[in-house]
């Protein structure tokens, strides 16, 4: 199975050969003498690469909105505290020392500490 990353070149390169197909066909138009036949056959060509780009498309959006809906499965696990099962606060500043607030996840560094 691709990862995400995967199917995100997959829509860039899709999208790349699009674009190649689009400026062909404008060259054709563009001719001084038009050839019905080249420029059907170059409407064909970037049709396919649309189809291609949103096939793509289409992927990357369903993976992502399976990323998210893991992501939003994660952040289920909180305890009705308001702590995390590592015992941080979420969401809340708390006092810390003389009446600072203590707002990060991590413990302050020396630096912090010292004002």
């Amino acid at each position: 199975m691709m990862t995400i990353d995967d199917l995100r070149r997959a829509r860039k390169a899709a999208a790349d050969s699009m674009s190649e197909r689009a400026e062909a066909l404008a060259a054709l138009e563009a001719a001084e003498t038009p050839d019905a036949a080249a420029i059907s056959a170059a409407e064909t060509a970037f049709e396919t690469a649309q189809g291609a780009f949103e096939a793509a498309d289409k992927q990357v959006k369903r993976a992502e909105a399976v990323e998210a809906a893991k992501a939003a499965a994660a952040g289920a696990g909180r305890h009705r505290s308001g702590r995390d099962p590592g015992g941080r606060t979420l969401g809340r500043a708390r006092r810390r020392g003389r009446g600072r607030l203590l707002c990060r996840k991590t413990p302050p560094t020396r630096a912090s500490r010292s004002g």
